[in-house]
């Protein structure tokens, strides 16, 4: 909490408490007491007011606090902006601090002098630190968010903008290929061919993600036949180009499990 001090507007003083007013003044300590507590107006013929003490570097304290919250408020914009926050525990707790820090009307940290006028330098200083630390781990998480993107696109044969569309799912990629590599029907390359295939030729992630949703089930099911998961693939890869189908076959065997 920041110090307070006693201000007599008459002597254009200031005493660190009560009784030191009382002594400088002639003023019945008493008396002093109860004007500062709104009971008098007076007390020896003087005024007294309760104020908060100087703090040198107070006003260096609340930039630093104003620039972390401006760096942390863009920080989480961003990741909200590309639908990153719900992966990233760092980014949640970075968002936590709102409860120590208070939200503007447009949701963001609040760093307004107001709300800090009875913190000390130190304080202030001290949430100053905690929110830069905490920036440094949300940034560092987001680093590696898209060092995964990055991989996913080198992966792939994508570049990272058109790699960006997938990473909502990044980790689904990288379950296929498990999930194939110990099917005996399937293995890993041929896997990771349909990857490449699929998303270069245009995939959305919602199409992504029904075709992974099926072949999820062909890879739990060790009695379903292979002809189920070309079937899968074909409708998939038929849907992303707009061609028509290319074999009816495949749509009578997804007909069966579908």
């Amino acid at each position: 909490m920041r110090a307070t001090v006693i201000y007599v507007p008459e002597l254009r003083r200031s005493f660190a408490t009560i009784a030191a007013a009382a002594r400088a003044t002639g003023a019945d300590a008493s008396n002093v007491g109860k004007v500062l507590r709104g009971q008098r107006r007076t007390a020896g013929g003087l005024h007294f007011e309760m104020r908060w003490a100087r703090e040198e570097g107070r006003g260096e304290a609340l930039s630093a606090l104003r620039a972390a919250t401006s760096k942390a408020n863009e920080l989480l914009q961003t990741a909200k902006a590309r639908k990153k926050f719900g992966f990233s525990a760092e980014l949640q707790d970075l968002d936590k601090l709102r409860d120590v820090l208070g939200s503007t009307q447009k949701g963001g940290f609040s760093a307004s002098p107001k709300k800090y006028t009875s913190y000390s330098v130190g304080e202030i200083e001290a949430i100053t630190q905690k929110l830069e630390q905490r920036i440094k781990i949300a940034e560092k998480a987001l680093r590696k968010l898209d060092d995964e993107i990055r991989d996913l696109a080198d992966m792939l044969g994508l570049s990272f903008r058109e790699a960006l569309q997938y990473e909502m799912i990044v980790p689904e990629f990288y379950r296929m290929l498990d999930l194939a590599g110990k099917d005996q029907r399937i293995g890993t390359n041929e896997m990771l061919e349909i990857e490449i295939k699929i998303t270069n030729a245009g995939a959305t992630e919602e199409q992504v993600q029904r075709l992974f949703g099926k072949l999820s089930r062909f890879f739990a099911d060790p009695s379903m036949p292979r002809d189920y998961f070309d079937a899968a693939v074909d409708e998939a890869y038929t849907e992303i180009v707009g061609e028509d189908a290319s074999s009816a076959f495949y749509e009578d065997e997804l007909d069966d499990y579908f």
